[in-house]
């Protein structure tokens, strides 16, 4: 059996362990407890080799990511089969049951630990096994739960579970099993060794340095040696090296550049990788390895010069280096920066991946998987999703779960929604333990519709603060924080977001995709604002970028953006003919799927322009997703149920849109529904109904600062009578929804918003947005105030609610 301790030093006494462990007649449970980069995985994968070597079959528990509930379950039922044909009828109709491969009622969780402990038992018949999750705190929680369970049930077994997680975690608890470990530093002489058997190149004074100025994690000796070795001259370390081991350093280089990229450090990736370039002696790895540099510098640093720069280096060294994979994606960028259509660079990177699907790592894969997820998204035509499906789809196993996700989404036809939010929701929960900046802004960008937890938030916005963070991923976080701030209310983020993020995109000359979205939520803002003039010119600029590569997307919200202009200045004709340019509307269908927000502007311009020739269209896709029944509303149910509303003019419609829980999280789309409702009831003879409708949409509207919204409002008020329509009017605490009445009572104890968001399962931004609106609401400007303004009986009763 092959020493698996030789490269884990200072681990020896724990690789002991684990293999009696491993190895004994009976099993139990275990945890290897560690930081990141400490060493968990390379432990579990010793493990794995000790149990295989002594004859033990091991099962490697993972998320299955085509979905279903699970997902990690699934992993074990399939890794054991067999057994599952001998358990009797009803068990194994149970499993499939419970893993969604048959229809029926889910079963309860004892009689699913129980069928889960019969198929291991059955199998430990024939020989012995060994579970390993490794990251487990990343494996549905659900599937771990049953899992601890069984593991209780089977100490007498030939079975043995291992997991490993960070510290903290509660995914799988101490007291689940039978022991743990807990990795610490490594000692300075094991520090030492790490560093000579990774980086033989490293001089002794550097590496002297790097152990007394590093706490012993490994992945941060190496990431932080690697940096240090990159800023070396070549000669100084070039002759610690043969010429013979020259490619088995550049692969090592390669391995701990992607490791430090995706640690969040770009810069260090870029000069290791600049490093193993100097060591590669065949001119076409050499190219390969410039190439995977030029990558680097479009998507992550943001350095388009070196880009252009970095691919002529490897044209020079190699003149057939345009063909690789690693140089299509770079040259996509590099065209995109001009002016060269999005159809021309989507085909060109198709093929290639095709060509060479086989040859490369998942690196590149996944950086190739990216740059024609962002070309189809904006690209927006039909036949460039199924490309992006098709790739997908034949090589699931190396494809990153956001983009199995991405080409789910894409094909959400055969997959109901509970199971694409439970998909999200696992990826969206990893973002509190990502510290790789790109797999943060893929994994935003992907679930941005479906979040219905803060960590997606909070995970881009501690991007956007770091100021060592990638500056493209910067810019993206900066888009992506953007749209979100539209729709949730924070319109003072929004314009400073903005503006920062088109200055660096400005001082960077990046003309990537991050800024047309900027472009637009900067145009969408000042619409709303009924800042006319700079809302138009933010068009202009949106509609050259998207005239001049052929991006349908940005072509459809240009004249979105334009439509919601006339509507705001009370030009519904106009507004409902923009709307109808956009291509594809044919039952609007194409453009409300895209872009969901213009179900409510479809509606409001069709009515209020007194045009129906399209209403039963818009009613058909509107009426499709249901209200009813939902513990907490999303975007897209709240836009479909006000849209639905407006076109139908029923008061019942009304009432289930503005009731829904949680609508306040969309507080200007809340707003304008509560603005047609009023309008409606209005002309219906209803005048108190109407008059409170219309207050609280007045109140938001000016909270928010959407001026031609609260000029619409006032004037439906002052038609009802209301002619002192001033503030002191909208000063109503009847006007404060629950939640922000719950929150604003926990404020006024003296709570921080940290300490409210724990509390009520929100995050101190979502606590600081319901705080700013209850002050408008009420006219105070203090914590203080809100003991004099709130009734705290009324209050008392609400319950607390999960709200993201």
């Amino acid at each position: 059996m092959a020493d698996p301790a030789r490269h884990l030093h200072g681990r020896s006494e724990l690789v002991s362990a684990l293999g009696a462990f491993v190895t004994a007649p009976s099993g139990g449970s275990a945890l290897i407890v560690g930081e990141p980069g400490s060493g968990k995985t390379s432990l579990v994968r010793a493990a794995g080799s000790m149990a295989i070597d002594a004859g033990v079959t091991v099962v490697r528990v993972i998320a299955d990511h085509r979905g279903g509930p699970y997902p990690a379950l699934r992993s074990v039922v399939a890794a054991l089969d067999d057994p599952l044909l001998a358990l009797d009828g009803d068990r194994r109709h149970l499993l499939q049951v419970a893993l969604g491969g048959v229809p029926g009622a889910p079963p309860s969780r004892l009689a699913l630990s129980a069928a889960v402990l019969d198929l291991i038992r059955r199998r430990a018949h024939r020989d012995a096994l060994l579970l390993t999750l490794d990251d487990a705190q990343h494996i549905d929680r659900a599937s771990v739960e049953i899992l601890a369970s069984v593991a209780r049930r089977l100490r007498s077994e030939p079975v043995a579970i291992l997991a490993a997680a960070p510290p903290g975690e509660g995914v799988f608890v101490e007291r689940y099993v039978d022991q743990s470990w807990h990795l610490g530093p490594l000692s300075a002489s094991a520090a030492h060794r790490v560093l000579r058997d990774q980086l033989p190149m490293l001089p002794d004074t550097v590496r002297a340095h790097v152990v007394d100025t590093v706490a012993g994690n490994p992945r941060t000796l190496i990431e932080q040696a690697s940096a240090e070795l990159s800023r070396l001259p070549a000669v100084d370390h070039a002759d610690t090296v043969n010429a013979a081991d020259h490619p088995g350093v550049a692969r090592l280089l390669d391995s701990v550049a992607i490791r430090a990229m995706r640690r969040g450090d770009a810069r260090a990736a870029a000069f290791v990788l600049e490093r193993a370039v100097e060591t590669s002696t065949e001119p076409s790895a050499r190219a390969r390895r410039l190439a995977a540099a030029a990558c680097l510098s479009a998507d992550v640093t943001g350095d388009l010069p070196a880009l252009g720069h970095l691919l002529g280096q490897a044209l020079g060294a190699d003149p057939r280096s345009d063909h690789s994979l690693e140089a299509v994606i770079a040259t996509s960028y590099v065209a995109l920066h001009g002016s060269e259509g999005i159809a021309d660079i989507h085909r060109r990177l198709v093929d290639a991946i095709g060509d060479r699907r086989h040859e490369i790592g998942r690196w590149v894969f996944e950086e190739a998987l990216w740059a024609l997820y962002l070309l189809c998204w904006f690209g927006n035509q039909r036949e460039h999703w199924h490309d992006f499906r098709a790739v997908v789809e034949a090589d699931v196993a190396r494809t990153p779960p956001w983009a199995v996700l991405a080409a789910r989404l894409e094909s959400h036809s055969a997959f109901d929604d509970a199971d694409l939010d439970a998909h999200a929701d696992q990826l969206i929960e990893n973002l509190a333990f990502t510290t790789d900046p790109s797999a943060v802004v893929r994994i935003a960008f992907v679930t941005r519709g479906r979040d219905r937890r803060f960590w997606w938030r909070n995970a881009l916005q501690r991007l956007w603060a770091d100021e060592h963070s990638p500056f493209a991923s910067v810019v993206y976080a900066g888009a992506l924080l953007a749209a979100d701030g539209l729709g949730s209310g924070n319109w003072k983020a929004v314009e400073q977001v903005t503006r920062q993020a088109l200055n660096l995109c400005e001082t960077h000359d990046y003309r990537m995709y991050a800024e047309p979205w900027l472009r637009h939520s900067r145009a969408l803002l000042a619409a709303y604002r009924g800042e006319e003039q700079m809302a138009q010119s933010a068009v202009t600029l949106l509609q050259g970028w998207a005239d001049d590569r052929g991006s349908a997307a940005l072509h459809w919200r240009a004249l979105h953006c334009r439509a919601v202009i006339a509507l705001g200045a009370g030009r519904p004709r106009r507004a409902y003919r923009l709307l109808r340019m956009i291509p594809g509307t044919d039952g609007f269908g194409a453009v409300i799927e895209f872009d969901d927000r213009t179900a409510l502007d479809f509606a409001e311009a069709a009515v209020l322009a007194g045009t129906r020739d399209d209403i039963e269209s818009l009613r058909a896709i509107v009426s499709a997703r249901p209200v009813d029944g939902r513990s907490a509303a999303d975007r897209r149910t709240l836009l479909y149920a006000g849209a639905l509303a407006i076109i139908s003019d029923d008061d019942l419609y009304y009432q289930r849109a503005v009731t829904m829980p949680e609508a306040d999280r969309w507080p200007f789309d809340l707003a304008r529904i509560q603005l047609s409702r009023g309008r409606a009831l209005r002309a219906q003879g209803s005048a108190t109904q109407a008059r409170r409708a219309l207050r609280a949409a007045a109140v938001t509207f000016r909270y928010l600062g959407a001026a031609p919204w609260l000029t619409q409002a006032r004037e439906e008020l002052r038609r009802l009578g209301a002619i002192d329509a001033g503030d002191h009017l909208l000063h109503n605490t009847d006007q404060v929804s629950p939640i922000g009445r719950r929150v604003a009572e926990l404020a006024a104890t003296g709570l921080s918003n940290r300490q409210i968001g724990g509390v009520l399962h929100m995050s101190p931004s979502t606590v600081g947005s319901h705080l700013s609106r209850v002050y408008a609401t009420l006219g105070v400007h203090s914590r203080a105030g809100l003991r004099d303004s709130l009734r705290s009986d009324d209050a008392a009763g609400v319950p607390g609610v999960r709200h993201a």
